[in-house]
Formats: structure tokens, sequence, C-alpha cells
């Protein structure tokens, strides 16, 4: 366990999941609070206790929507900072360059139903993927474009300013480089994976091992 404990990888993905806890416990209170009303009524009848606690439902809803059903969009802008932090990059490009890794890895396909129909809508992200659903795509794909970022960061290919700049200025174009080959490898990585399985990292993911599991 100490062995393990000394593992930075291990390590910034145990912080990224402790920083999350805020949203962690609103997201268990809202649906928390939705089930008790929902039980409330269902099971002891009390209808009239449930219509009273609708507006509280539905704030529960909003707050679910704005934590949960963001889960892993939360967590892998948090898993590259605290990586970056163990590591001893740009933190927040780090953030930026997992989220966008995870973004690329998720379908841009979404679902919806339409008097009964299942229509496909092209260009609009599935929201499902970015909930704790697409939780495994996001520590995946966030940790390798982290990996690839922090190579290029490390072996300084970057463009050398000889001007005397900011320093936001200077940490953003000391990370460009890096960041642009860390998010077009991540992008060719999903390609190649289209053509040869036919769908998006993520959604083949959810169909072939998280649903059958």
């Amino acid at each position: 366990a100490s062995r393990l404990g000394q593992i930075r990888w291990l390590v910034a993905l145990r912080d990224a999941f402790i920083s999350l806890m805020p949203i962690t416990i609103a997201g268990s209170l809202a649906v928390l609070i939705k089930s008790l009303v929902i039980a409330a009524r269902d099971h002891l009848g009390w209808e009239t206790f449930a219509y009273l606690m609708q507006p509280l439902v539905s704030i529960s809803n909003l707050v679910w929507r704005g934590t949960f059903s963001l889960y892993a969009f939360f967590f892998a802008l948090a898993l590259g900072y605290q990586l970056a932090k163990a590591f001893e990059g740009n933190r927040l490009a780090a953030a930026i360059v997992s989220l966008s890794s995870f973004a690329l890895s998720i379908a841009n396909v979404a679902q919806i139903k339409f008097h009964g129909d299942n229509i496909a809508v092209k260009n609009a992200f599935d929201i499902s993927q970015f909930s704790t659903t697409g939780l495994f795509t996001a520590i995946l794909f966030g940790s390798i474009g982290f990996a690839i970022y922090l190579a290029c960061y490390k072996g300084r290919i970057m463009i050398q300013m000889k001007a005397n700049l900011p320093h936001a200025e200077q940490a953003a174009f000391d990370s460009m480089i890096p960041a642009m080959i860390a998010i077009f490898s991540i992008g060719g990585i999903n390609y190649l994976f289209q053509v040869m399985k036919g769908k998006y990292f993520g959604n083949w993911l959810l169909t072939s091992i998280q649903e059958p599991l």
C-alpha cells in the first residue's frame, strides 16, 4: 500500500476524485431528495406531501444536471490539473488538454425519442457520456493526452520567445505546441479506432463492456 501510495499517477487519480467531493455530495443529496419524495408518494400515499415538494424536486433535478450529469466532464478537468500538479507542469493547460482529449473520445451523435422513434442528431454531444457513464473514458484519454503533453512540455518542444512577456502569456506560448501535439495525437487515435470499430470509443466501451457487466 505504501508503494502504491507513492505512484504519482494514482495519487493524482485519488486527488481528482477528492477534489470533486463538493459536487459529489450535492448530486447525492439531489438524488436522495427526489427518491424520498417519489417513495413517499408511491409507497406511503403522501400525494399532498409530494405535490408540495415538487419545487424542491425540480431544484434537485437542476442540481443533478449540474453535478452528476457532468461528472466525467468535471473529472477530466480535475485529473489533468492534479496530474500537472504531481508532475510539475502547467496545471491550467494540462486540465484543458485532459478535457479536450476526453471530449474527442465521445460521440458527437445524440439519440432522442420523437413520437416513439429514435432519431440521431449529429454534431451534438451525447450528454450521457459526460456523466459517470463516461468516467473510464475520461480517465483513459485524459491520462493519455496529459502524458503526451507532458513529454513534449518536458522535452521543451515549444516556441522560444525572445521578448520579455508577462507570465500568463509566456506560459500560454510554452504550452501551445505540446497541447496541440497531444490533442492531435488523441484525435488520431480516435480516428483510427473509429475506422477499425465503426464507432466512438466512449460508445464502444459502453455497449461492449459496461452494459454487459
